[in-house]
């Protein structure tokens, strides 16, 4: 257990609403930036030691894991950071090879990933296709060379960041399906905040409250589902009504229509994760949810809150996902002698917000380097 203690109104304060807390501490740390990111970021820590969701006679995990996408000196790397110091067993990384994180990988429960860098990932296929069996739905490693065969289970969440132009490569394969991608970007005016912010951040310490207590709410949660916990025995699942999963799948069936997806597999696998986001949710206010017992089973019971936040999150996540798809499958369907054309188009079209010019302007610009090689 951490040493460290906490004031009892602080204590409250987290125990009583550690989604909301969590977030509005990220954004003092980080102005325009990590209220954003904690929406989502918030709930990792818990996903990894969440209960399995089952699905008929199988079970898939609730782990969450993230692609934050923004411009250089946008606070990704720096998000990243207010990550690693609340996860359990954290393991950052910039460069390192496939058969080095397999060896690392080994024999460690409960790992979370910390990429500062996914374009040193998405230039070794190797690596990218290791990450995608931790992330995956197998979670897990099989590795075969000349001497060995290594073959493991691992439980780990991912949460990595890179500026727009590192999806000029991994957009083709898996890996924007298993993360749940986050974009960041800032016009002048939250530029200007943000600097305003950092100004009056200099020489005094605005925070009332400090890292180390986020880190000790995360730690009971931790520690409970560690069967740590004299008081507050484990939980093993969750109690949703059949009512609840009604409603999220007209949310889903709702988004399916609207969304007309390039891959049409994205929104069938995405199901899960709205239920994703309700089961976490539910975990990270486990103290203020109500329990109830089955088959010697203690059983969370995710309330109106944890149903609304999931609609709004999955909500955001299909949006994101469905713009990137939908502009990377423009670029790669016109003419290379098109490209200039469909960058204009891009940089000129008022219905596309600008962080999405800026990755639309990524897959023109892709485009037009192959065009300039070939001639």
């Amino acid at each position: 257990m951490l040493e460290y203690q906490i004031s009892e109104n602080i204590q409250e304060q987290l125990i009583k609403n550690p989604y909301n807390t969590i977030r509005e501490y990220a954004e003092i740390r980080l102005t325009k930036v990590g209220r954003k990111l904690f929406s989502y970021l918030s709930l990792q820590p818990v996903s990894l030691v969440a209960p399995d969701i089952p699905v008929d006679e199988e079970k898939t995990r609730a782990n969450m894991h993230f692609l934050i996408l923004g411009p250089p000196s946008s606070g990704k790397t720096s998000s990243l950071r207010l990550v690693r110091d609340t996860v359990p067993n954290p393991y950052i990384f910039q460069d390192v090879t496939a058969a080095k994180l397999a060896m690392d990988l080994y024999g460690r429960e409960n790992i979370s990933l910390l990429c500062t860098d996914v374009d040193t990932i998405f230039r070794d296929m190797e690596l990218v296709k290791l990450i995608e069996s931790a992330i995956g739905e197998e979670h897990s490693i099989l590795r075969f060379n000349m001497r060995t065969t290594s073959n493991f289970d691992v439980n780990a969440t991912f949460s990595g960041c890179g500026v727009f132009e590192s999806l000029r490569d991994n957009i083709r394969h898996g890996f924007l399906q298993r993360t749940i991608p986050i974009v960041i970007f800032h016009s002048k005016e939250e530029k200007a905040l943000i600097g305003q912010s950092i100004k009056d951040g200099m020489f005094s310490n605005r925070q009332k409250i400090s890292f180390m207590d986020i880190k000790w709410y995360y730690d009971q949660i931790f520690q409970i589902q560690r069967g740590h916990n004299e008081d507050f025995p484990k939980i093993d699942g969750y109690h949703v009504d059949k009512k609840v999963m009604d409603e999220l799948y007209r949310v889903w069936l709702e988004l399916l229509d609207k969304n007309n997806f390039p891959d049409d597999q994205y929104l069938t696998r995405e199901f899960n994760s709205i239920i994703k986001y309700m089961c976490v949710s539910a975990m990270l206010n486990i103290f203020t949810r109500e329990i109830v017992n089955s088959n010697s089973q203690r059983l969370i019971v995710p309330n109106r809150a944890d149903i609304e936040l999931a609609k709004s999150l999955f909500n955001n996540e299909i949006k994101v996902k469905y713009n990137i798809m939908t502009l990377n499958h423009m670029a790669g369907n016109i003419k290379r002698e098109h490209a200039i054309k469909f960058y204009e188009y891009v940089r000129d079209n008022p219905d596309i917000a600008q962080e999405y010019k800026q990755i639309g302007k990524i897959f023109a610009e892709q485009k037009i380097d192959k065009r300039i090689k070939e001639n």
